[in-house]
């Protein structure tokens, strides 16, 4: 059959149903996995298992982190993370 590629069809924040549909955090349990580092594909400048930052959430027992950047314009073509007062920030 001819191949195709499928160019984030349903954008990053489709690894969490994912992993919930192929049982993949219960496996991840099971094994013992503690902890995960998850980012969005397009991010170019990220730092995979940053271990500064993921050591920081885990000394705050936080369930979960983000680093952001103000966008510059409310036009900027990249993601939005929150608004305030409607507007994405």
């Amino acid at each position: 059959p001819p191949a195709s590629l499928a160019v984030a069809p349903d954008g990053n924040g489709g690894i969490y149903p994912a992993m919930v549909k192929h049982s993949v955090l219960s496996d991840m349990k099971a094994k013992g996995v503690r902890y995960i580092h998850v980012f969005g594909v397009d991010n170019a400048l990220v730092k995979p298992a940053d271990p500064t930052f993921v050591g920081y959430c885990i000394r705050q027992k936080a369930d979960c982190g983000n680093k952001a950047l103000w966008k510059t314009s409310p036009d900027e073509k990249v993601g939005v993370l929150a608004s305030r007062g409607k507007r994405p920030c």
